[in-house]
C-alpha cells in the first residue's frame, strides 16, 4: 500500500489567506466593504475558525484588512502598490533583524516571483472576460 502525506492543519491559514487576498487584489472584495464574518469565511472554504482569525491577522498586517474587535473586518485598500509597500516594509524589517544567508533570499525571490505570476494570470483571466 502506497502511503499519503498528512495535510498540514497548520498551512490551513495560508490557504485561507492565498484566497481572501486574490478577492481583495482583484477589486472583487472592494476597499472599505465588510467581508464575511469569520463564521462565514470558516463555512465558505470549509476550515476552522481558527485557520479564518489567523489569515484575517496575517491580511491586516499586509495592511489589506481592518480587524475591529466585536464588529466587520473591512477592507483597508485594494491596491497593489500599497501591498507592496506593506511587503517591502515587512521584508526589510525581517532581513535587518534575521541575518539572512542566500538560501533566504533565494527562498523569498522564489515566493514573490510565484505570487507575482499568480497575480498577473489572476488579472489576465479577468481582463479576457
Amino acid at each position: 500500500m502506497k502511503s499519503l502525506k498528512p495535510i498540514s492543519v497548520s498551512r490551513l491559514h495560508a490557504v485561507v489567506i492565498d484566497e481572501l487576498e486574490s478577492k481583495i487584489l482583484t477589486g472583487e472584495y472592494a476597499q472599505g466593504e465588510k467581508l464575511p464574518s469569520e463564521q462565514q469565511i470558516s463555512e465558505m472554504l470549509g476550515v476552522g475558525r481558527r485557520a479564518v482569525r489567523e489569515a484575517l491577522r496575517m491580511l491586516q498586517a499586509k495592511g489589506l484588512v481592518d480587524i475591529q474587535m466585536g464588529k466587520a473586518t473591512t477592507v483597508a485598500r485594494n491596491d497593489l502598490d500599497n501591498f507592496l509597500d506593506v511587503l517591502t516594509s515587512n521584508v526589510g524589517s525581517y532581513l535587518s533583524n534575521n541575518r539572512a544567508d542566500i538560501h533566504h533570499i533565494a527562498e523569498f525571490r522564489s515566493i514573490i516571483e510565484g505570487a507575482a505570476a499568480k497575480w498577473l494570470a489572476a488579472i489576465d483571466v479577468i481582463a479576457d472576460h
